[in-house]
């Protein structure tokens, strides 16, 4: 199955990387930073047409194939794919070159696979489920295990909601947390974020975020666990994919295992 997740995706971060520090015409959906643009849907199409493609060449049959994305894309199915065509859409058209294409498979249900492709690095990170997690670039082909780092010495990534009931939960959030750690980042990419905590570096050590959806967290959970960390919300309930509801928001935490319970003491205290 990666191997499909992975085709859709490059073909997917090629016309992202056409389309990227070009005159792009951006649409608001729910505020000026709130945005959707031309390669978003694009991309998406790229995306689920591939996929299509690929499984049906592989014997399965399409209609027991489905689609949940970003882009008004919500279809039921046994084999089911959770899109994100492109994370970090204000970032790609500001010129910024931290985005990612995110999607993952669930089988009846389970999630199986999950990968996010970097087109401006040409990095994929993926993971099946029980078989752990790797970066590739080029030859390259790394495991990916997240290491301790006490709090204190962490960086934490969150993202600053434009959603105005949940603005002051995240402010106040990271508020507590910049106290007790080494600072707060924001760079524009949940997906990303989440990948620099997996990976073997941990330049990110702890993820805070108020408001994403299924397609922003999806891809990203499996590799996370396979990878040794833990996604809850910001009480310490495990995190579980509302596959019923796409638009529903979440309040995601990340981080090593042994640093939950003074994180969600800290937020919460």
């Amino acid at each position: 199955m990666i191997d499909i997740l992975r085709k859709a995706a490059s073909e997917a971060g090629e016309k992202l990387l056409f389309y990227f520090q070009k005159e792009l015409k951006t649409t608001e959906k729910t505020s000026h930073q709130d945005l959707v643009t031309k390669a978003d849907l694009e991309a998406q199409k790229i995306i689920e047409e591939c996929i299509n493609a690929l499984m049906v060449e592989k014997g399965f049959n399409k209609h027991e194939i489905g689609f949940i994305g970003e882009e008004s894309l919500n279809t039921k199915g046994k084999h089911l794919f959770i899109i994100d065509p492109l994370d970090g859409t204000n970032n790609f058209a500001s010129g910024f070159n931290y985005f990612c294409v995110s999607i993952a498979y669930l089988y009846d249900g389970i999630l199986t696979a999950g990968l996010i492709y970097q087109p401006y690095t040409n990095t994929y990170f993926f993971a099946e489920k029980n078989k752990g997690a790797y970066r590739v670039t080029g030859k390259e082909r790394i495991n990916m295990r997240i290491k301790y780092t006490d709090l204190k010495d962490s960086l934490i990534a969150t993202y600053i909601t434009s959603n105005p009931s949940l603005l002051n939960k995240i402010v106040s959030a990271i508020l507590k947390l910049n106290i007790v750690s080494r600072g707060i980042r924001i760079l524009g990419s949940c997906c990303l974020d989440l990948m620099h905590f997996s990976d073997n570096a941990n330049n990110i050590n702890v993820m805070i975020h108020a408001n994403p959806r299924i397609w922003d967290i999806a891809a990203a959970k499996l590799i996370i666990e396979e990878s040794g960390g833990v996604m809850t919300d910001w009480k310490g309930k495990p995190t579980l994919l509302d596959l019923d509801t796409p638009s529903r928001s979440y309040q995601v935490l990340v981080c090593h295992p042994d640093n939950l319970k003074k994180l969600i003491s800290h937020i919460n205290g």
